[in-house]
């Protein structure tokens, strides 16, 4: 056996364990990258709670209103036509003004579709909680602040959660790439054995003698 014989067999030996073992690492990595890319596809959506109010409620927070245009009419129309009724019994079983109606109408217009029926549903619970503290604390907010703390927080909980969705997008690409590269690098490793042993048995093949 000549040198380049046995150079080819020391490498191929050692070069299925190598292999085998940066298979395994990849393998690996490919579990973790999976496991962390389907975490991309959820983000979080946390509807505010009272009792958030109640912690703070001694620290006496100044909360300003923001600023929203109305949208067009139509959406408007069709904000009225599926929770007008709704919001209706929300204003007489709190006892809100008239003109509550009105900027619970305007909240939901401000608010995508698919966190509508959310807000309502949050800020019922919300304001049974609101009450049940106000009937032991006599200086607590009243029930219209507390709708108005309630706004302040979902719509601060919508941008939070359209930023999350947008860093998730981010960290989707950076892990389908990281993904790429080890699969690149998977069948790189599977493909070394192969090689040296094609090579292995194409230099041991006798050549046809010279007639």
């Amino acid at each position: 056996m000549g040198k380049v014989d046995l150079f080819l067999e020391k490498v191929f030996f050692w070069s299925k364990y190598l292999s085998a073992g940066i298979v395994g690492l990849c393998c690996l990595i490919l579990v973790g990258l999976s496991i962390s890319l389907f975490g991309t596809w959820f983000t979080s959506f946390n509807v505010p709670r009272f009792s958030v109010i109640e912690e703070s409620f001694k620290e006496e927070a100044s909360y300003q209103k923001p600023s929203r245009d109305y949208r067009l009419l139509d959406e408007r129309r069709k904000v009225e036509k599926e929770y007008g009724d709704e919001i209706q019994k929300i204003v007489k079983k709190f006892d809100f003004s008239p003109s509550s109606y009105d900027v619970l109408v305007r909240d939901l217009v401000d608010i995508p579709d698919k966190w509508r029926r959310t807000y309502l549903d949050g800020l019922k619970d919300f304001l049974k909680e609101a009450k049940k503290f106000k009937e032991k604390h006599a200086d607590a907010p009243s029930l219209p602040q507390a709708a108005n703390f309630y706004r302040e927080m979902f719509f601060a909980e919508i941008e939070r959660a359209k930023a999350e969705k947008a860093a998730a997008g981010e960290k989707r690409l950076f892990l389908l790439a990281g993904m790429g590269v080890t699969i690149v690098v998977l069948l790189a490793f599977l493909l070394v054995p192969l090689l040296v042993k094609i090579e292995e048995n194409t230099r041991r093949t006798p050549r046809p003698s010279a007639s």
